[in-house]
């Protein structure tokens, strides 16, 4: 079973999608902070994380790390699979 690791801070959205890829057959681990979703990268070994680019509402839970940060931690860590970035931004430098 494939297994996805998301991380975004808006708990409806959060929930949204983890609901929707659970019913769709995927293993699914959803975390709103960064130290949650690292923690949740070494302990499960996800396929494929997808990362909300930006807290929309401030640190969930007290760390202020987005996407980005995430992103350079995973890498930092071995973790070598793809990452994919959501995000609410449309200007065409942040595409």
């Amino acid at each position: 079973m494939p297994r996805i690791l998301f991380f975004e801070d808006e708990s409806e959205v959060l929930e949204t999608l983890t609901k929707f890829f659970s019913k769709s057959g995927f293993e699914v681990w959803g975390a709103r902070t960064g130290t949650d979703a690292l923690e949740l990268a070494d302990r499960y070994h996800p396929d494929i994380a997808i990362l909300d680019v930006m807290l929309q509402h401030g640190p969930a839970g007290g760390d202020a790390m987005d996407g980005y940060e995430i992103c350079r931690a995973l890498r930092q860590s071995g973790f070598d699979r793809p990452i994919i970035f959501l995000t609410a931004r449309t200007t065409e430098q942040d595409k």
